[in-house]
């Protein structure tokens, strides 16, 4: 599914709007599919960026917490990269400001990504079965009709649907392993105070480059 063009002339507030709606109409279908949400969250995606500029950094960071809300489950993917039994060694506190962070962190970064799509189109391959339960959707994405990268995103069911949790780009290391050897490096160094130093830091230093239009 290819995104169609859009009004190019509405304001942040009816942006992030429309974006919600969308949103939880995707959220109360309960027969949407793996593949609808990777749609959706393509889709939202590529809606923010044709709209980047007539938003703030704040409003662009809510519009994409809401839409990856929607579409990931970034509880769980966050529990797998620290890995469970390090997880359950934190104390609640430490768990609830771990997921926090991690999730502001998943979204500063999507949103950081944004530019990278500008000018592209994707298309849904279709889906399979993965390993464990979980089903793989292959999307492609094309530039004025050329192919020039695969995306499969990994998903599973949950109480609220199917959601992704993992991503691997042209067949290469899924993003959930790289995230776990980043993230096991500085655990391993400076331990889950310094990770959780690390997160607030990089998350800081996006929103900063956000805030000056410097992506």
């Amino acid at each position: 599914m290819i995104l169609a063009s859009v009004f190019r002339s509405i304001s942040a507030v009816l942006f992030a709007a429309v974006l919600l709606a969308a949103g939880g109409a995707a959220r109360a279908d309960d027969l949407a599919g793996p593949v609808e949400v990777v749609e959706h969250f393509q889709n939202g995606l590529l809606y923010t960026l044709l709209h980047r500029a007539e938003l703030d950094y704040d409003t662009r960071i809510q519009s994409l917490e809401a839409l990856i809300g929607e579409t990931f489950d970034v509880e769980r993917v966050a529990r797998k990269v620290i890995g469970g039994k390090r997880f359950r060694e934190l104390s609640p506190i430490e768990q609830k400001r771990y997921q926090n962070l991690f999730t502001r962190y998943v979204v500063a970064s999507q949103s950081r990504r944004l530019g990278s799509l500008e000018g592209k189109e994707f298309a849904s391959l279709g889906r399979r079965h993965g390993p464990d339960g979980t089903v793989v959707v292959d999307v492609s994405f094309r530039e004025q009709g050329r192919q020039i990268a695969t995306v499969a995103y990994i998903l599973l069911p949950t109480g609220m649907g199917w959601r992704i949790v993992d991503v691997i780009i042209d067949g290469g290391v899924s993003e959930l392993t790289l995230r776990r050897s980043e993230f096991a490096s500085v655990v391993r160094d400076k331990g889950v105070g310094g990770l959780l130093l690390a997160l607030d830091a990089k998350i800081g230093e996006l929103a900063r480059a956000g805030s000056r239009g410097t992506y």
